[in-house]
């Protein structure tokens, strides 16, 4: 009788225990905002020197929008990781 008894407010107080759910945290290296400056100024202004500015404002954006794509995945499987906590814990009440 007495282990019944014990069962029972154990399996109360399991049910009775609120659940801390923390969302993972998005990495440092993807907040970082874009560079302001996207290619040094322009010297001479011939061809030269504006082929060195498109191709360092190139890399930039290139550098740029594969941190921002990243941002996004981390981001998405943030949302996806809670959303399949959310679902456990409604079919298991």
């Amino acid at each position: 009788m007495r282990t019944l008894l014990l069962l029972i407010v154990v399996c109360l107080t399991g049910c009775a225990t609120p659940l801390i759910v923390t969302s993972p945290a998005v990495p440092e290296k993807y907040k970082t905002p874009c560079d302001e400056q996207v290619a040094d100024p322009l010297t001479t202004g011939d061809q030269y020197d504006l082929s060195r500015a498109l191709t360092q404002s190139v890399k930039s954006y290139r550098t740029c929008a594969a941190r921002h794509d990243a941002l996004i995945d981390a981001v998405d499987t943030r949302e996806t990781v809670m959303q399949s906590i959310t679902d456990q814990l409604k079919k298991s009440h």
